[in-house]
């Protein structure tokens, strides 16, 4: 049998912004907003439930003690312990509030809250007032990160002040975002390593929103006939990202203007590159080195070689 933990002393935010990270990331979720009710329902030992309709369908007179505790949600591990239960008041009648209390129960899930230690019912009779402050803290911060990833919203510079504007675009309430901005301005605990793959996952949606430069002239399946030895190859979805960690972080701008309007089909371990033009292709492969470390350390790639294709356009 698993021993399980005793519940810390302080709330581990580090480790909360860390696992928000890696369940977007696993989820690949690439746009706001992020629906906690879609993420259940991915779930299928996750149950969600009004009181209201948990109390017509009992005929108890309280679910979960939820009026008597004055909680606006709770989360009950079910069937010996293989599902959770999530019942939320939906009396709050507040769609902000009840996205925010939902995404603070998948917290509590996600953290491990009801399985990881030996006090597992979260309901303030079963546990001190430090650990119930404790737990919240962790579920609280969760929600915030899974509904507005602060390693993203930084990106919305224009929005960094503006609390409405996250609020809308994150369809969370004012005070909530008033929140946000506050925690934007510390200092992150450490590097996330999942942070990068929810900047991949999110990078449409940053170009969308006009925060990195739209290329017209990229090259893309709807433009290019593909050769037929590459028909088994996949057009590379990331590739606009990869393209970005090049010239931005790796600083390699020489490479701007021939990756720009590139495009990018892999299989497995072997990428081809196609572009426009014999200038273009000889430029890439004198730095694809550049590429194949951007690729293993910002994408995750499998990718090992990679080899520079001129198009043919289609007509």
């Amino acid at each position: 049998m698993q021993k399980r933990k005793r519940i810390p002393d302080k709330a581990r935010y580090r480790r909360t912004t860390q696992r928000a990270y890696q369940f977007l990331a696993e989820l690949g979720i690439c746009s706001f907003p992020v629906d906690p009710v879609e993420i259940i329902k991915r779930f299928p030992n996750w149950h969600l439930c009004g009181w209201l309709e948990l109390k017509n369908a009992t005929g108890k007179e309280d679910p979960l003690n939820i009026d008597r505790e004055g909680a606006e949600a709770k989360t009950e591990v079910v069937r010996g312990g293989s599902d959770f239960l999530i019942v939320y008041d939906e009396r709050i009648g507040y769609d902000k509030r009840i996205r925010w209390t939902i995404a603070h129960e998948i917290g509590h899930i996600v953290l491990g809250h009801l399985i990881d230690f030996d006090k597992t019912a979260l309901n303030r009779g079963g546990l001190t007032e430090n650990e119930y402050k404790v737990l919240e803290a962790e579920a609280h911060y969760f929600a915030c990160e899974l509904l507005s990833p602060k390693t993203i919203i930084r990106r919305f510079r224009h929005l960094m002040g503006d609390a409405n504007g996250i609020a809308a675009l994150c369809n969370i309430s004012y005070d909530a975002a008033v929140i946000r901005i506050k925690e934007l301005t510390r200092l992150d605990f450490d590097y996330y390593e999942p942070e990068n793959a929810i900047l991949r996952n999110f990078f449409s949606c940053l170009e969308q929103h006009g925060l990195y430069s739209v290329i017209a002239g990229r090259l893309s399946s709807e433009t290019v006939d593909i050769p037929e030895e590459l028909d088994d190859y996949i057009e590379c979805d990331y590739w606009h990202f990869v393209v970005m960690t090049v010239v931005t972080w790796e600083k390699c701008t020489e490479l701007k203007d021939a990756l720009g309007t590139s495009m990018a089909l892999y299989d497995d371990e072997n990428m081809v590159i196609l572009v426009r033009g014999e200038n273009d292709r000889s430029a890439i492969e004198h730095k694809g080195d550049v590429i194949l470390k951007c690729l293993d350390k910002y994408a995750s790639s499998p990718v090992k070689k990679i080899t520079v294709q001129v198009a043919d356009l289609k007509d």
